[in-house]
């Protein structure tokens, strides 16, 4: 049984007042602080059997998705949504797709300015440096593999 605030999911309201107010021993992540302070502003009736009603369907019932959207913070799509998170892809590779359009793969560069690494030369051909342009088009590695994938693809070009 899963635990929030100190307590169990199917724990009643009623367990969570103290003398008609919000107990102050409850425990609330930092993160929703925001949704707690909005909850202490909650009236709440002492021995009223309880029912919980999703006020945002028309059933009363909470569907994950309307809880996620409560939650995450909303921020307007990018152009690039559909080509990254395709659902034929493998949802690893969107995943890697997704950081690499971010520029927030974890490459030797980015570990380097956290303070985790000191070098930050390409493990692949030792001669560049370890940044996402390099590793994917750059590197000699890559160069080649790209260059043949286009020859197969009889698309014989150049790589940037």
């Amino acid at each position: 049984m899963a635990t929030h605030w100190g307590t169990t999911d199917s724990t009643p309201v009623c367990k969570l007042l103290d003398n008609g107010t919000w107990s102050p021993t409850l425990r609330w992540p930092a993160c929703h602080l925001a949704i707690w302070e909005d909850i202490l502003m909650i009236r709440v009736g002492g021995s009223r059997t309880d029912i919980p009603i999703w006020m945002g369907s028309k059933t009363g019932n909470l569907p994950p998705k309307a809880g996620w959207n409560f939650l995450r913070v909303h921020k307007p799509l990018v152009s690039w949504k559909g080509w990254a998170w395709d659902p034929v892809q493998t949802p690893r590779h969107s995943y890697t797709t997704w950081l690499a359009l971010l520029d927030k793969l974890p490459t030797l560069q980015r570990l380097q300015k956290q303070g985790l690494l000191h070098s930050t030369q390409c493990p692949l051909c030792f001669r560049g440096s370890d940044e996402v342009h390099h590793l994917f088009f750059k590197c000699g590695y890559s160069s080649f593999i790209w260059l043949s994938l286009l020859s197969k693809l009889g698309l014989p070009r150049a790589i940037c």
